[in-house]
């Protein structure tokens, strides 16, 4: 209760107690989540070396509680920070992920542009998920060639992105992707076109809606929306 309360009252006097309590391991768990929210509501200078520092430690659940506190990222290192982060354990990569799009600005979406490009395939799933959040419009070009990824889970977010950034020089890849041997990837495409502005994205999504109604091989859709079982916001 009083390290909430010293956050609420915000005084940058605070942090640094607070961040012995956090960086104390012996310190009781729910007293170091609590410093840590406290410490970025109170944001005091330096906020983000506090706070990327623990990174470093091996305790996971520490981590954890670190990468949920941050609410904004400055320097490119520091998104690399989160990236290694999750990096060490799967179970980081979702907080990460909710960290990355909280924060948003230059610096994450910079980085992330670049990473569509890793060897790694859940690197290039977050990176392209994060910057369909974010809306990210000068990642277009670089988002479009992942319509053709190897990893099915990455085109489906790929199709997702560019129908969540909107831009209509997608409008074209994104109907070459209706006819992708994955039946996700076809449905992300889809649901894709119907978000952007423009009649020919418009009428390719209609039209495949229409073609999946007719033959009877194909599973058929009885609404305008993807089937329950997808969900294109958290197939990482």
């Amino acid at each position: 209760a009083a390290a909430q309360a010293l956050g609420e009252l915000g005084d940058a006097t605070a942090a640094q107690p607070l961040f012995d309590l956090v960086n104390d391991e012996t310190t009781y768990y729910r007293l170091r989540e609590a410093a840590l929210l406290a410490i970025a509501k109170i944001d005091p200078p330096g906020l983000a070396d506090m706070l990327f520092t623990l990174l470093a430690e091996r305790d996971l659940d520490l981590r954890r509680m670190v990468i949920n506190a941050v609410n904004g990222v400055p320097e490119a290192e520091q998104v690399h920070a989160l990236l290694d982060a999750a990096d060490w354990h799967t179970s980081l990569v979702r907080p990460v992920r909710d960290a990355l799009v909280r924060a948003g600005g230059e610096p994450i979406e910079t980085v992330l542009i670049e990473s569509l490009g890793h060897v790694r395939e859940w690197v290039r799933a977050l990176a392209v998920e994060v910057l369909g959040e974010l809306a990210c419009a000068e990642a277009v070009t670089a988002v479009l060639p992942l319509l053709q990824d190897e990893a099915r889970e990455v085109r489906v977010l790929a199709a997702n992105a560019l129908g969540q950034i909107g831009d209509e020089q997608a409008v074209g890849p994104l109907r070459a992707a209706l006819k992708d041997d994955a039946w996700l990837v076809q449905v992300a495409a889809a649901s894709a076109l119907a978000r952007i502005n423009s009649p020919e994205a418009h009428t390719a999504s209609s039209d495949w809606r229409m073609e999946q109604r007719l033959p009877s091989d194909k599973l058929d859709l009885d609404t305008d929306e993807p089937p329950p079982e997808v969900d294109l916001s958290d197939i990482l």
